[in-house]
């Protein structure tokens, strides 16, 4: 199937999950970017967490930061999608959004587009080809190879054969 007919195929089957992980998305990403304006970006917040008794809203503050220096944020979403390429539960294609929204955020930029385009992109991959009535629970189509692509187990013959 030519890659536009699968997508215009695949919008028709938005299904429910989609919107809620969209929103999902979408208000991790408002709380990520307000987290940053209100606690890491002013001032006066440094200064108020550098002191002996700091208010509770540092140890947030702390965290961002922590995960912002180590590069975990970019990190973490690169090992979610990764993940969610390898045939991952859905709940890490979001998982991975959100991660990578989080490094461009905080300034892992690099890494969070590397893994919020991978997650992304496992999330808009067409579901697997549903298996033939007599076979067996679990199984793909019958010329999918150890990775499911259609034609995998073909083109491993052939090349096999020298053909």
């Amino acid at each position: 199937m030519h890659p536009i007919a699968a997508m215009t195929a695949m919008q028709a089957k938005f299904r429910r999950r989609d919107w809620i992980g969209l929103a999902l998305v979408g208000l991790s990403a408002a709380a990520l970017i307000g987290l940053r304006q209100v606690l890491v970006e002013p001032e006066d917040w440094a200064a108020a967490c550098a002191g002996p008794a700091a208010p509770w809203p540092c140890l947030v503050r702390q965290a961002i930061l922590w995960l912002q220096t180590w590069g975990l944020w970019g990190g973490g979403a690169v090992g979610l999608g990764v993940w969610a390429m390898l045939g991952g539960p859905f709940a890490a294609c979001v998982a991975g959004l959100v991660a990578g929204i989080g490094g461009i955020v905080n300034y892992n930029v690099t890494w969070g587009v590397l893994g919020g385009s991978l997650a992304g992109w496992a999330w808009l991959r067409p579901p697997p080809a549903p298996a033939p009535p007599d076979a067996a629970p679990g199984a793909g189509p019958a010329d999918a190879g150890r990775w499911g692509w259609p034609g995998a187990a073909r083109r491993r013959s052939r090349s096999a054969t020298g053909g």
